[in-house]
């Protein structure tokens, strides 16, 4: 029975070792760094309609008034947020 060369054997082991772990870390990467953006972003949004919920509180709205308010700044927050990104990377894309 001949050996099996080097080559091959690490091969073997590539492929079934250290290929899922790669493969595996990559979309770990992926997954944490999406769910890590969903989190940013609802964090971010939970901010904003807090603090225009208390400012309604204080003012003394009406609760539909405070559900308006709430929804229109987390429309603009969103919106503005998206267009910082889009000038983002717009520059990013002039200098290279």
């Amino acid at each position: 029975m001949k050996p099996k060369p080097v080559s091959e054997y690490m091969t073997d082991i590539f492929i079934s070792w250290i290929m899922p772990w790669l493969i595996g870390g990559i979309f770990a990467i992926i997954l944490v760094g999406g769910l890590g953006m969903i989190c940013a972003v609802m964090a971010f949004l939970f901010a904003v309609t807090y603090i225009v919920k208390q400012i309604g509180l204080l003012l003394n709205f009406s609760e539909l008034s405070i559900h308006v308010c709430m929804a229109v700044s987390c429309f603009f927050s969103l919106s503005f947020a998206f267009h910082l990104y889009c000038e983002w990377r717009y520059k990013l894309n002039q200098k290279s």
